[in-house]
């Protein structure tokens, strides 16, 4: 039976730990001749249960080594491979959602805003290279099939922000470009308005404070209002003049005036309602730069369904 030689490092009440000269150490029956740091030779015999696992601090250190550089490599190596965000672009029909990507356009996270978004994306399955400019095309095909694109209700409202400050406002219009240039190309079998616009990244921490989209952050900041809303409103006050001109005044009420005073009456209330701008403000306000591009998408080719659908929830327009 071949024997082994280790030096006995300690002593137990039943055995011994021994270490071998390759660092291993083993657990061995206890004699009564032993002696911490004495040579001992043993069997096989002699040894208790498994071998002893524990090794020298040598080799306790070489492993913590490689274990900490693993560790760092995989560190490392997911930094490499992990998406890191770049850019955000907020789409709003009724559905309201925003897009995060990466720095080669592709989909990070989609974040839907409202229940609307929650059901568009319950019914999306995204593309397998998750590219923004064909996500955001179909995302608004899938709208439009979903009946949230009508005639009442068709923009479609697109805003980007860079999410670091670092980079410009120019960037972000960069950005903004190259999607509709994207959406431009793409052929679509019904007409919607789009509405878009470059912001910076503090639109985008302020929209997120206020639980918004970054589109409807804008529009609520800019006082800006989409074409076919604007076109209800002017609708609706000239109905309003309409029926405030004809409704019959109370003949309890009507006051005669002499022709002279009355003429004066009513070239005061034209003035107070003009209430004119000072020179300088005016042409401030003429010269002042949109912030939103407005852009007719026109059909491409033939819609199949004529693009209706169930408007989900009544359609909240834009």
């Amino acid at each position: 039976m071949r024997a082994n030689k280790g030096k006995i490092m300690e002593i137990l009440d039943s055995h011994a730990v021994v270490m071998t000269s390759d660092g291993h150490f083993n657990r061995i029956k206890r004699k009564e001749s032993m002696r911490i740091g004495a040579d001992v030779l043993y069997t096989s015999n002699d040894l208790m249960e498994k071998p002893y696992l524990k090794k020298s601090w040598f080799f306790n250190f070489k492993t913590q080594v490689a274990v900490a550089m693993f560790v760092v490599l995989a560190l490392v190596i997911s930094q490499i491979t992990m998406p890191v965000a770049y850019a955000v672009v907020s789409l709003d029909i009724n559905p309201s959602l925003e897009i995060t990507v990466d720095e080669s356009r592709k989909v990070v996270s989609i974040n839907p805003i409202n229940t609307e978004a929650d059901e568009l994306l319950e019914a999306y399955v995204i593309n397998e290279n998750k590219d923004l400019h064909a996500v955001i095309n179909d995302l608004i095909k899938l709208s439009n099939a979903m009946g949230y694109l009508t005639s009442e209700n068709h923009n479609v409202i697109l805003a980007t922000a860079m999410i670091d400050s670092k980079n410009s406002k120019s960037d972000s219009i960069e950005f903004m470009s190259e999607i509709l240039s994207a959406i431009e190309e793409t052929e679509y079998t019904f007409d919607f308005t789009l509405v878009s616009t470059a912001r910076e990244a503090g639109d985008l921490k302020s929209a997120k404070s206020e639980g918004l989209s970054l589109g409807r952050y804008a529009m609520d900041k800019e006082n800006f209002m989409p074409p076919g809303q604007m076109k209800k409103l002017e609708e609706t006050e000239e109905t309003e003049a309409v029926e405030q001109e004809t409704e019959p005044q109370n003949e309890e009420e009507k006051t005669t005036l002499p022709p002279g005073q009355e003429k004066k009456v009513e070239e005061n209330k034209n003035t107070d309602n003009e209430k004119p701008l000072p020179p300088g403000q005016v042409i401030k306000e003429q010269n002042k730069p949109s912030k939103f591009v407005i852009t007719e998408k026109k059909a491409t080719q033939p819609n199949d369904n004529n693009g209706n659908g169930k408007n989900k929830g009544g359609g909240k327009g834009n």
